[in-house]
């Protein structure tokens, strides 16, 4: 997800970048869900100290402020975590910012062959995916954890083998 802090600094480089990944994305919304988020935070926290100015006070004539104003906060908080659950539904929704050699494109077709290497391999049997096989094996039924034999006998706890020595040597020990 990308950092709205750095987004902030300029939004409009921001969004040139993202044109090469044929990405529309409101910026303008953006902005102003980040204004809202922003002043509503400023709010919140301008509330939060009058409330504590006023329980500093402790001044009997207040309370009944201080009890608005705790209301007012959880309206507050409320409508900033709407705000900011949908800023950040839109952040995470953004892809990353391509490099500047990558040419502009919609996806991968476009893109441009630099180099090749090595032989291709010219096949006379049409390959599998590489999770091909890997499904095949999963689905079978025989795969799984290995059961004991039956006729192992149980193992003894390091608690039991000592109690067996002591009782050897003539001493019990519990």
């Amino acid at each position: 997800m990308h950092n709205i802090k750095e987004i902030r600094k300029d939004f409009n480089v921001f969004a040139k970048s993202l044109e090469k990944r044929s990405v529309n994305v409101d910026f303008k919304n953006l902005q102003k869900l980040d204004e809202q988020n922003r002043e509503l935070i400023q709010k919140k926290e301008a509330l939060e100290k009058e409330k504590k100015d006023i329980s500093k006070s402790k001044d009997e004539s207040m309370f009944k402020r201080s009890k608005e104003i705790s209301l007012d906060l959880e309206k507050i908080s409320e409508n900033q975590k709407n705000v900011k659950s949908e800023l950040d539904n839109i952040l995470s929704n953004i892809p990353n910012i391509p490099h500047s050699d990558v040419p502009n494109g919609k996806d991968e077709n476009d893109n441009i062959e630099i180099s090749k290497s090595g032989k291709i391999p010219d096949f006379d049997f049409k390959p599998k995916s590489h999770y091909g096989p890997t499904r095949q094996m999963c689905n079978r039924p025989s795969i799984g954890r290995a059961k004991p034999p039956a006729s192992s006998p149980p193992q003894k706890s390091a608690r039991d083998r000592v109690r067996f020595q002591t009782s050897k040597l003539g001493t019990s020990s519990s």
